[in-house]
């Protein structure tokens, strides 16, 4: 029987004046109440499909970062982290504005917020970090983890231009 989980997506946007605007999406998917045993997350950039790879790859491979995703599993019961360093992930968009603006926003938020729903996949190859240090590796352990879920909650955060 498959593992479920509580997740929600934020989505960040930021408008600079002649920069553009730049967006990440966020999964972040826990098992467990109360405390979370086993917390998920994954950072997609804006394809609603795209790459996974380690997020401390020499920047020289990266073909664009702006098409390129990270994931991460923590098991809190082992304290253990494990980055996906293959596969693939997405968070495309299905419905934005369908709940209305987020609720409580006080009147001198510097944030846009809408809340929006999501479709959420992710196929990976994980593998543990070697005592939790960013980039070392156990490449002898690994982990397949894939997950579907639609639709997911979620809330798109925009930052005006300054």
């Amino acid at each position: 029987m498959p593992t479920r989980y509580r997740a929600f997506v934020h989505v960040v946007t930021h408008a600079r004046a002649g920069a553009g605007r730049s967006e990440l999406r966020t999964l972040v998917a826990v098992r467990g109440e109360g405390r979370p045993e086993a917390p998920r997350s994954s950072i997609s950039p804006v394809s609603d499909s795209t790459a996974l790879v380690h997020p401390t790859m020499p920047l020289e491979r990266r073909v664009d970062v702006r098409q390129l995703a990270w994931a991460a599993w923590r098991d809190l019961v082992a304290d253990q982290i494990w980055v996906a360093t293959s596969g693939k992930a997405g968070i495309p968009e299905l419905a934005i504005g369908a709940g209305g603006p987020c609720p409580n926003l006080g009147g001198g938020a510097t944030v846009q917020c809408t809340i929006a729903a999501f479709k959420a996949l992710l196929d990976g190859v994980f593998h543990p970090l070697v005592g939790n240090n960013r980039g070392q590796l156990d490449l002898s352990e690994q982990l397949a983890i894939s997950l579907r879920a639609s639709p997911v909650s979620g809330a798109i955060l925009g930052f005006p231009g300054s």
